[in-house]
């Protein structure tokens, strides 16, 4: 905290004049630490593996970068944001400078897992990709999609929902998804 309050309190400009950082300095500066830390986006982007000790899943799903790139574009701003842009505006800017060097894979980096986390029912209808099994080492073409429980209090609606392989076996879960509507647009 001490740091941004330094940059805020002193901002050197390219002019070399000193003043106060705006929000939007420090979220650009943000971006820019993050995107530096982060290795270079690949054509291709690993969303899930199994050996990914933060999420539980039964298969390997890899999509194209561009696939990824377009569903970031369509998707709304959020109603109410938790958090700064400044994390959906380094995975956006990660994913646009994506090199095409041939058929290199890229795993999803930490920093954006919050970003599809949740999301991966419709990040499966957005994009294409390869989404194999590792139970039965198939690739998945007709994924199956079982929604488990479904409430809904008021603006919130709580969801489950399992996808499974041809044959049965679990590729992912999506524990709670929490969709936030306004008014009467609110589906049941």
């Amino acid at each position: 905290m001490r740091g941004l309050r330094a940059l805020r309190d002193g901002w050197l400009g390219l002019s070399g004049r000193r003043r106060s950082a705006t929000q939007a300095d420090v979220q650009a500066w943000t971006v820019g630490k993050l995107l530096l830390e982060l290795p270079r986006c690949g054509p291709r982007i690993r969303l899930l593996w199994p050996q990914n000790d933060r999420t539980n899943t039964g298969c390997e799903w890899i999509v194209p970068a561009s696939d990824l790139a377009d569903w970031i574009q369509s998707r709304p701003k959020p109603v109410v944001a938790a958090r700064p842009d400044g994390v959906r505006r380094a995975f956006h800017l990660w994913i646009q400078a994506a090199h095409d060097q041939g058929n290199a894979t890229t795993d999803l980096p930490e920093a954006f897992r919050a970003e599809v986390q949740g999301r991966y029912r419709e990040i499966l209808s957005a994009t294409t990709g390869d989404l194999r099994c590792v139970q039965c080492q198939a690739f998945v073409v007709s994924p199956w999609v079982e929604e488990e429980g479904r409430t809904q209090d008021g603006a919130f609606t709580l969801s489950t929902t399992r996808v499974c392989c041809e044959r049965g076996h679990d590729l992912f879960r999506e524990d709670a998804a929490i969709e936030i509507h306004r008014g009467a647009s609110a589906p049941v």
